[in-house]
């Protein structure tokens, strides 16, 4: 019987390798143009693991770190709508 390391090889980064094929289908996003953007001039900012926004102090603290470290750069901060409500509570 042959053991497990002669059945399976792994090779490379399925997440790497799969974003690097969909290249290609990329789409500038339409956000930029509509907040006069220019390209590589913006910050984007996404928080959705449960241990960072699920609990306030913790976003507030995460949020304002990030803003006083985004100085004179743009920031753009997409939310999950169960965030977006989180927030608007």
């Amino acid at each position: 019987m042959a053991s497990p390391k002669t059945i399976f090889s792994l090779w490379g980064n399925t997440l790497i390798d799969t974003l690097m094929k969909q290249r290609p289908n990329f789409k500038k996003p339409a956000i930029r143009e509509e907040l006069g953007l220019s390209p590589k001039n913006y910050t984007v900012m996404t928080l959705q693991q449960p241990a960072n926004v699920d609990e306030e102090y913790k976003l507030k603290a995460l949020t304002d770190e990030i803003i006083s470290h985004s100085v004179d750069m743009p920031l753009v901060f997409p939310m999950h709508p169960e965030l977006q409500l989180f927030l608007s509570v």
